[in-house]
């Protein structure tokens, strides 16, 4: 008969299967865990683990499957930072039997923050589970990766008895342990004199937040823009959206104490590393970034986890309302505007406001708002409404009005008022009397200059009459052009300004040096690009724009720019290095881990993955015969 356990708040499910286990009074793991999961072979996950619909289905805990996973997992910790269509994967994932794949696309495999291996467990919080439900469990908010404090209690975290040192699991958790107050040694674990860190804390509790409560953003492109707005209120971000990387990492780095890196087990920042995670973070959402990283930038920017989602709300063009930009209306540039509506450029990612003002004046900016005066400007007017159209057709009406001083007093261009007026039925303007008197007394003035200077070219006419001559210009061209003398062709130069050949020669060897500094450099690979190549010598709009007048210098970087499949090969390599000096041999996930490969990877890749480990056999195997040989002889 099954045993129903009913789950306890912030209950890992690796607990809830040990409890089980413990009160089904069964002989082996195997039998609980063919009772709870329908098979024998099954090993639930320390943070996010799989088989959870079998788990529900077994009737043993007495919760749906979903329930499972928001609230006795780590996936709301993990989902607000993947993308939507990743995180449903990863869901998908859990609640079937695909345990590989749930911690590859959540991004746990190349991810640069340790992991945790070991249950951990709060004194302070034994105490308290024994006195509310009567014995202990393990809290997913102890499991948090970088958390080593009780966000509850601000108590030290332990993995082993803090007397004798005994672990109370064993490494990677290979069986379903039961949280104890006291070790085999009889020592007892609710000793709460562990010293804690106000950083560590503040980490734990932010950790704990983020995996409780909803996300406010919509989108990772969101939360970037979010990023970005505060930087900019802080000085380290352009009004374009550009980020002073510099800045960024001078103060992220002095606003967090030196030690905290190795006791979280995050990699600290590196200065002028392009693929640094503090780098990657401000930029465009390509991949999963852990959100640890994302913490830790919201601690920067607001202080703590909280003050970031309630103070710092992304509202791309600020807050209502708005001010209507009719200039036919009586309330032209007063804020009455309260219907916005928020989408995003499929273009450029960036937010699009849609304002809608009751008169029926619709238009539309990109954002966000940088400044004040970013209100007071649109993109383009999708509708004019009836306000609009009634002021255009009672001062086309009056005729009074030239085309371009219609444009003026409604703040639109002559080309869309003649439009409009057409839609109304009303071909043309009246024409302005006043303006048909101005038009012939500037032609008869510049008439007169050009008789009596008849021999004179176009610039030098302008020099005689520059007033006449730029009225003509821009409101009577056609007639202009018609009386103005041709304009004279100046010969082709003789003479080239740039020495194409010896800036080529130059270019060449300095691209091939810097493209060799690249591949040398040590430490991770950096693939060779022609932008790169062009940001470290200071000539990247010459390479990209003028590469097809300098044939050697295009030569030397089909040399060296490296394909995509060429530079991941080169990181694969790389990876086997490493491995190999550490120890004698290395797994294929092994390599692409290392290597930081995006999976799953191409076919091609894992072919030469496979021909490079069966070469380093190979050369293992040679190198010890010979070392035997020699021996022999010897």
């Amino acid at each position: 008969m099954l045993v129903q356990i009913h789950p306890y708040p912030d209950e890992l499910v690796i607990s809830m299967v040990a409890r089980y286990h413990m009160y089904s009074g069964r002989a082996g793991v195997k039998e609980s865990l063919r009772d709870v999961y329908g098979l024998d072979s099954v090993r639930p996950s320390l943070h996010l683990p799989s088989h959870l619909q079998r788990l529900s289905e077994s009737g043993c805990f007495g919760v749906s499957a979903r329930t499972l996973v928001y609230e006795h997992t780590l996936f709301p910790y993990y989902a607000p930072f993947l993308k939507p269509e990743m995180a449903a994967h990863v869901m998908n994932d859990m609640l079937s039997d695909n345990s590989l794949g749930v911690h590859l696309e959540s991004g746990l495999v190349p991810s640069r923050v340790s992991m945790p291996t070991r249950l951990v467990t709060c004194p302070a919080c034994i105490h308290d589970d024994i006195h509310t439900h009567g014995e202990p469990y393990w809290h997913r908010a102890h499991h948090l990766p970088g958390v080593i404090s009780c966000p509850k209690h601000k108590v030290k975290l332990y993995d082993r008895c803090p007397t004798c040192g005994i672990p109370f699991t064993g490494l990677f958790i290979q069986e379903l342990p039961f949280p104890v107050v006291a070790c085999p040694n009889g020592h007892s674990l609710l000793n709460t004199e562990g010293e804690t860190r106000p950083a560590t804390n503040r980490i734990a509790m932010d950790s704990e937040f983020i995996l409780n409560n909803t996300p406010t953003w919509k989108s990772l492109e969101e939360l970037r823009d979010r990023y970005v707005n505060v930087l900019y209120a802080m000085g380290m971000a352009t009004p374009s959206g550009s980020i002073r990387q510099r800045d960024l990492f001078e103060r992220f780095i002095t606003y967090f104490p030196a030690e905290l890196w190795g006791v979280i087990g995050v990699a600290q920042p590196v200065r002028d590393q392009e693929c640094d995670w503090l780098r990657e973070l401000v930029r465009k959402p390509r991949k999963a970034l852990h959100p640890l990283f994302h913490i830790l930038l919201m601690e920067f920017l607001s202080g703590d986890v909280p003050r970031f989602f309630e103070q710092n709300r992304f509202e791309p063009f600020g807050h209502g309302p708005w001010p209507c930009l009719n200039k036919a209306a009586t309330h032209y540039m007063q804020d009455i505007v309260r219907d916005l509506t928020v989408t995003r450029c499929t273009d450029t990612g960036r937010p699009v406001g849609t304002f809608r003002c009751e008169c029926g004046f619709v238009y539309s900016r990109r954002g966000p708002d940088r400044t004040e005066k970013d209100r007071f400007r649109y993109g383009r007017i999708k509708e004019f409404g009836p306000v609009w159209e009634e002021k255009l057709h009672t001062l086309a009406s009056d005729g009074r009005w030239s085309l371009r001083g219609l444009a003026r007093e409604l703040g639109v261009d002559p080309k869309v008022i003649t439009a409009r007026l057409e839609k109304q039925n009303l071909s043309n303007v009246a024409p302005n009397t006043g303006e048909q008197e101005e038009r012939e007394r500037r032609r008869r003035r510049f008439m007169e200059t050009l008789r009596t200077n008849p021999r004179c070219s176009r610039s030098r006419l302008k020099q005689l009459n520059y007033r006449d001559y730029q009225w003509l210009y821009r409101h009577d061209r056609d007639w202009l052009d018609c009386i103005l003398p041709r304009p004279i062709v100046s010969g082709v130069r003789s003479e080239r300004r740039v020495d194409w050949a010896q800036r080529d020669r130059e270019m060449s060897v300095f691209v091939e040096q810097i493209a060799q500094c690249i591949l040398n450099q040590p430490g991770k690979p950096v693939r060779v690009t022609v932008g790169r190549i062009g940001r470290i010598c200071g000539k990247k709009a010459l390479l990209e724009k003028c590469l097809d007048k300098l044939p050697l210098t295009e030569h030397v970087l089909n040399k060296y720019v490296e394909s995509r499949s060429e530079f991941c090969k080169r990181r694969v390599d790389w990876a086997m290095a490493e491995l190999l000096c550490e120890r004698t041999d290395a797994a294929p996930w092994q390599i692409i881990r290392k290597a930081g490969l995006r999976t799953p990877v191409s076919q091609e890749l894992n072919d030469y993955i496979e021909q490079r480990l069966i070469e380093a056999v190979e050369q293992r195997d040679d190198s010890r015969g010979v070392d035997d040989a020699s021996r022999r002889i010897s």
